[in-house]
């Protein structure tokens, strides 16, 4: 009778294949790892479908360091060659103007890239745009523009398209930018007595009323002055919104059947073979000094045994 060590185990094909099995899931498993581990990355192909137009990069904001933009009515009624009351010949005026403006074009995408570069040539910013498609590819853009070329841009802007409506607003804001700064004179003017009454406290909780007196007052003097500095930004910048619509016949209605593309599932099956192929060969170069001990050990448990 053999003994129970010499016996061969037999292997069946279920086992066969369920071994190969675990080797490939393995070898994709350490690959992944591995991979990732030394090379920074998961060795997945990455496809990337170019659509559309690329549009200018153009600076979002720009730094405002010149005085508020205003209207001088007197210089406008000199050039119109009409006349105005005395009383209001040399009085500036500050005005936030706004444009909306609604247009067809056969390419919206290419419109809205010539509005951004209309602006940025006119020392303006793009404030917020962007493109959507349904049955027509439609878009809409934001642009500031310095006061003085507001009616140049709108020109500009109209030869890109066919105007479907057109609305011009001007909101005059001269009273209030007035108003705030009578009422920051008069709190700079409250906050310089309370410094002196400050030298001037007797004791401590004199001290105290006065200093809350003073932050509140600070802080009242700070919150105008960003109204103020805020006012003047939207003067100097008149802004003007587009909506464009696409010519022509809407887009056909897409088919209710689900469209089949093997671009993803080839992409997944080729980084899955390169998975198992990169966990593989480390196994094997991982895994051979370790097999050829266990081997040699396994020879030397026979012998002894044997004995």
């Amino acid at each position: 009778m053999p003994r129970p060590w010499s016996i061969e185990m037999k292997w069946s094909k279920k086992y066969v294949i369920m071994l190969v099995l675990i080797l490939l899931a393995t070898s994709f498993i350490i690959g992944v790892i591995t991979s990732t581990h030394f090379f920074g990355t998961t060795g997945s192909l990455n496809l990337q479908r170019f659509e559309g137009l690329m549009a200018p990069k153009l600076e979002a904001a720009k730094t405002i360091t010149t005085a508020p933009t205003v209207v001088n009515l007197a210089d406008r009624a000199e050039a119109e060659g009409s006349q105005l009351p005395q009383q209001i010949k040399y009085v500036n005026r500050m005005i936030i103007r706004t444009a909306n403006i609604n247009m067809e074009a056969e390419d919206p995408e290419k419109v809205v890239n010539e509005i951004m570069l209309i602006a940025d040539s006119l020392g303006g910013y793009v404030e917020s745009m962007g493109v959507h498609e349904n049955e027509r590819i439609s878009a809409n853009i934001v642009v500031r523009v310095p006061e003085k070329s507001f009616f140049e841009a709108l020109t500009r802007i109209r030869g890109l398209g066919k105007v479907l409506r057109e609305e011009i607003s001007g909101k005059d804001v001269t009273e209030q930018y007035i108003d705030l700064e009578a009422r920051l004179r008069n709190l700079k003017a409250e906050e310089e007595w309370l410094l002196k009454a400050m030298d001037k406290a007797k004791n401590v909780q004199e001290l105290m009323v006065v200093e809350r007196e003073l932050w509140r007052i600070r802080g009242e003097i700070e919150r105008i002055e960003g109204q103020l500095k805020y006012l003047e930004r939207r003067v100097e910048y008149s802004t003007i919104m587009v909506y464009i619509t696409q010519l022509g016949k809407p887009r056909p209605t897409p088919s209710p059947y689900p469209s089949f593309d093997i671009t993803p599932a080839l992409a997944a099956a080729i980084t899955a073979i390169y998975y198992i192929i990169y966990g593989l060969t480390f196994l094997v170069i991982a895994g051979a000094p370790v097999a050829v001990l266990v081997y040699a050990g396994y020879r030397v448990y026979r012998r002894f045994v044997a004995r």
